[in-house]
């Protein structure tokens, strides 16, 4: 199997199984992912870095394009991270709460750790550190 395939796997499973987002971040790790993009305001387009490739998805099951606010709100941001994580909404909801808080895209470093998320110009953004298993 190649880890593109595995990747994807893992991405579908933690979707259907609603897994806590640390453990999804330690699987990616495990198989190989050094880092991802998601952009998801107006269009969704998600690209993963491995070590010796690079692949894209363009689509995402269940994504209905979503405009993002003008304004950027960091505490509205970290709201729809916490609301995520306790009452595990559903991915797609939660893209559409973060956009409602001005995020367009995220980027997950996964040496670092972080998942910051971005307005898109880039010019503001929040980050939070992926917590251990």
């Amino acid at each position: 199997m190649s880890k593109e395939f595995i990747i994807k796997n893992i991405l579908k499973e933690a979707t259907i199984n609603k897994y806590p987002y640390p453990k999804t971040f330690e699987l990616l790790k495990s198989n190989g992912l050094l880092k991802y993009h998601i952009h998801f305001a107006n269009y969704y387009k998600a690209v993963f870095e491995l070590d010796s490739s690079t692949f894209v998805e363009n689509t995402l099951e269940g994504y209905v394009p979503v405009k993002a606010s003008e304004l950027f709100n960091n505490a509205g941001i970290q709201n729809a991270i916490h609301k995520h994580i306790v009452e595990h909404t559903d991915y797609i909801d939660f893209l559409h709460d973060i956009a409602a808080n001005g995020a367009t895209h995220y980027k997950v470093d996964i040496a670092k750790r972080t998942v910051t998320y971005f307005n898109d110009a880039e010019d503001q953004h929040h980050t939070e550190h992926v917590p251990t298993v």
